[in-house]
């Protein structure tokens, strides 16, 4: 009697912690709440992400298979958490300042990590390590993967395809067939697949095997094998339009068939990981005896760590909303030249797929002649980075519009003036015609065609100072049948075209005073 006495005294302490922890990760979350909201967007828009709204519960869930461990933890709060966070506060800014998205939301929950270290301090993390790492899972990560997913899509149904005897030919993610042409479409990239698989996959080993080998052989399992099951589903789809005329394939909704597949897969690689699964040790099932920990004492220093802790993200949240406070210039008048190198300009034929960009403070669009090639020339030009504006960003569109299929994009080698970069492209087709599109960056007066390196010098423009003007450069031009035309008038153009360099600096002068 008197144990269980003891044990009720305990839980209102253990109510307290827990309060403090609910009340510190709420003060993180409003703090950093467009981050949180930008993950919940995402959840909830994107099919690939869908499962996202199952990864709180589920780590809530892993938490409360902890709590008799966590009972009998100790609870010493640990200031050395603090540098966890100080380093995803910086970490967030950099993501903020570059409008990186993904930065930002996984320095939210290495945040999460810190403040919780600091308040709880060592023991009592590793007790809970589990369901604290299975949260970056609500990370929305991946989406940089969708072009190579299709094409590895695309490259699996052609050769099952090749393997079955039937005439098929490719471009890039469009398969044609005697009786139909395929697009593989980003939906149907499988990257939801990957992404819940892994999921999936991680929550399974983690709970069932105990051997790292065991875990790192299912997790394994939990990437090949969506993968290569969307290349079979592709592939089926195809054979069944094959065979039935296009009667009964173009009839099925794809994406409800991809997931009823989806499930389909889960249950086999489930099935194959309990297959090797160990057996429970004798005696481990037996509930932990282990004396419960007193939780009362500690709160008033748990509580300060937690302010503590949640001071340098108060910090961040104040200063980037200042990060964007400079005013936008007044006169943007930057001109292209008529002629760059033996290149003509002519006022006629605009191009047939022009460039989206995000919100640029001036748009130069032109198209050059040089014996019987046509190139067309597009600038996003942006006087400075901020939020919703900038050179570098998921927002701009290229190679989409009403009846055009993107077939590739990717990276290939440019040289521009006596400067060799890796540039970004994309192949669009119609039924009519064929177009190839070239773009890189302009950032803190170096072309780049690399984003990662264009964000990079993008914050130390904006943390350490630099040139203010950005921009973002696109050529293109239509080819008949052989890609490499396009390529090679391209290539010419683009060595052209450092002339651009004193086009673009300078030209943005600040707004005059009232």
């Amino acid at each position: 009697m008197s144990l269980d006495v003891g044990t009720r005294s305990k839980r209102p302490a253990e109510i307290s912690q827990v309060t403090a922890a609910i009340l510190a990760l709420g003060a993180l979350l409003i703090s950093f709440r467009d981050t949180a909201l930008a993950i919940v967007d995402k959840w909830s828009n994107w099919a690939a992400y869908n499962h996202g709204f199952l990864i709180v519960p589920i780590c809530l869930y892993l938490a409360w298979r902890q709590r008799t461990e966590a009972a009998a933890t100790d609870i010493k709060p640990d200031f050395k958490g603090i540098g966890v966070v100080i380093l995803a506060v910086f970490a967030w800014l950099l993501g903020r300042v570059t409008s990186t998205l993904v930065i930002q939301e996984i320095s939210l929950i290495v945040a999460v990590q810190g403040i919780m270290l600091t308040m709880y301090g060592w023991p009592m993390w590793r007790t809970f390590k589990f369901p604290f790492l299975y949260l970056f899972f609500a990370v929305p990560l991946g989406q940089e993967l969708v072009p190579r997913l299709q094409a590895v899509t695309a490259g699996l149904a052609v050769k099952l395809l090749q393997l079955v005897g039937i005439p098929v030919f490719s471009d890039g993610t469009i398969i044609s067939v005697p009786n139909g042409t395929f697009y593989v479409a980003d939906e149907c990239s499988g990257l939801g697949f990957l992404t819940a698989s892994l999921a999936i996959g991680v929550l399974f080993a983690g709970i069932t095997y105990r051997s790292w080998w065991r875990r790192g052989a299912f997790m394994t399992l939990s990437v090949v094998i969506p993968v290569v099951a969307n290349g079979v589903r592709a592939f089926g789809i195809i054979l069944l339009a094959y065979f039935t005329n296009n009667e009964l394939a173009t009839g099925i909704d794809h994406v409800l068939y991809g997931w009823i597949f989806f499930s389909l897969i889960t249950f086999v690689t489930l099935a194959i990981g309990m297959s090797f699964r160990e057996k429970e040790l004798p005696g481990e099932s037996v509930t932990s005896t282990a004396p419960r920990a007193d939780h009362s004492k500690p709160i008033r220093y748990v509580a300060l760590a937690g302010l503590v802790a949640l001071t340098p993200v108060a910090i961040a949240a104040v200063y980037a909303t200042r990060t964007d406070e400079r005013p936008i210039a007044s006169s943007i008048h930057p001109v292209l030249p008529q002629t760059i190198g033996a290149w003509r300009e002519t006022g006629s034929a605009p191009d047939p797929l022009p460039p989206i960009f995000a919100a640029p403070d001036a748009q130069l669009d032109a198209s050059y002649e040089k014996e019987n090639a046509r190139i067309y020339l597009h600038i996003g030009y942006y006087s400075h980075n901020r939020q919703g504006a900038q050179a570098v960003s998921s927002d701009h569109r290229f190679g989409q519009g009403k009846g055009w299929i993107l077939a590739a994009e990717g990276a290939t080698k440019a040289k521009i003036g006596d400067e060799h970069i890796a540039v970004q492209y994309c192949r669009s087709v119609t039924k009519e015609r064929k177009h190839t599109i070239w773009y890189w960056y302009w950032i803190d007066g170096r072309f780049t065609g690399n984003r990662y390196l264009a964000k990079l010098l993008e914050a130390k423009e904006k943390i350490f100072g630099g040139q203010d003007e950005a921009a973002i450069v696109v050529i293109a031009t239509d080819y008949d049948e052989n890609a490499a035309d396009a390529d090679r008038a391209l290539s010419d153009f683009a060595s052209t075209l450092d002339v651009l360099r004193p086009v673009l600096i300078g030209h943005s002068a600040p707004p005059s005073a009232p």
